[in-house]
């Protein structure tokens, strides 16, 4: 039945001598062309259904590897932000340290003023 088309079931309905003419007018013709479906329309189907679902894996593993890239991205950029605020308070530590150092060297300020 799957090699069954609209020009095989005209042909047995006219080879038929005409009895069943008038039950397979066009109208059910053309019914019966949306019903019936062809092998090889099976598989145009088919494969483009595949095609589809392999071009939506390819953008679902792209998206996820954008994803993944902009979350080490932002991993990379806090850890190094986290360093340079690290540097930076070792820094003024250093040079907080120092001027305890040499204090002694320099008179207050309330000296200065005369308070």
């Amino acid at each position: 039945m799957a090699d069954l088309n609209i020009n095989s079931i005209s042909s047995i309905s006219s080879s038929s001598g005409g009895h069943h003419k008038d039950l397979l007018s066009s109208s059910s013709l053309s019914s019966l062309s949306k019903i019936i479906v062809k092998p090889s329309d099976k598989v145009a189907a088919a494969a483009a259904t595949t095609a589809a679902a392999n071009d939506l894996a390819i953008d679902m593993n792209k998206l996820k590897q954008l994803v993944k890239q902009e979350s080490d991205l932002k991993s990379q950029y806090n850890s190094l932000q986290k360093d340079l605020h690290l540097q930076r308070v070792k820094n003024l530590r250093e040079v907080s340290d120092k001027l305890k150092e040499d204090v002694w060297k320099y008179p207050t300020v309330e000296s200065l003023l005369g308070l």
